[in-house]
């Protein structure tokens, strides 16, 4: 029988923040930031600043193409999103437990592989 785990220690297997952009251009380039200097696995944003891409659907801006984003697609801006940042993370968007309002992913349990650059 493995010993209990400290909630601290259990903690450290999923790095993430969260943030409340208020649709701010600036705390966004701020989230830009704060992704290159912490080694962040998910960012939980409520309120992201979205631009409309030609598909019309809605994106945050300045993420790159290694960044995924998880949010309900809508003609509105989503009020809720998911960044997730280190792709070595398993994690599964769940749409169906989803709105514009709530953006809900499922992380694997452990790890896939050590990401180097998140």
């Amino acid at each position: 029988m493995q010993p209990m785990k400290h909630p601290a220690q259990i903690a450290r297997l999923l790095r993430y923040a969260q943030i409340n952009l208020n649709h701010s251009r600036l705390a966004t380039r701020e989230l830009l930031a704060l992704i290159t200097q912490e080694r962040l696995d998910a960012i939980l944003v409520q309120e992201p600043y979205c631009i409309r891409t030609t598909d019309n659907r809605y994106k945050i801006p300045g993420l790159g193409q290694h960044i995924k984003q998880a949010h309900v697609n809508t003609q509105t801006r989503p009020l809720a999103s998911v960044i997730l940042i280190n792709r070595a993370r398993d994690a599964l968007f769940l749409p169906q437990y989803s709105s514009p309002n709530v953006s809900t992913i499922k992380f694997a349990k452990q790890i896939n592989a050590m990401d180097p650059t998140p």
